[in-house]
């Protein structure tokens, strides 16, 4: 699947047994999630993006904000996703398992919380 949206933002992503996921934008940021049997997360930020992945009874998250950046991928047990992005970037995810994460951004880098079952 490819899908090109505005401002020339491009997401590529493939699955295959595993599962993966490479996400690219026009400003850098970069993003490659690997999905195995231990959910192993690789990630790669760049101006000033900021990413953070969450990890609770196999629900993957990741998100990647910047001034015009914004990314949510979810998967595995009907996990919901719901970001916000402004100016500095704000994102709140949650997910039906009871794992929440907070994501509030200070100067376009984010400090993350991360709570879990």
């Amino acid at each position: 699947v490819v899908t090109s949206a505005d401002e020339g933002y491009s997401v590529v992503t493939s699955a295959d047994e595993g599962g993966s996921v490479v996400t690219s934008d026009d400003e850098g940021c970069s993003v490659v999630t690997s999905d195995d049997e231990e959910c192993s997360v690789n990630t790669s930020d760049d101006e000033g993006c900021s990413v953070f992945t969450s990890d609770d009874e196999g629900c993957l998250v990741v998100t990647s904000a910047d001034e015009e950046c914004s990314v949510a991928t979810s998967a595995d047990e009907g996990c919901s996703v719901v970001t916000s992005a402004d100016e500095g970037g704000s994102v709140v995810t949650s997910d039906d398992e009871g794992c929440s994460v907070v994501t509030s951004a200070d100067e376009g880098y984010s400090v993350v919380t991360s709570a879990d079952e």
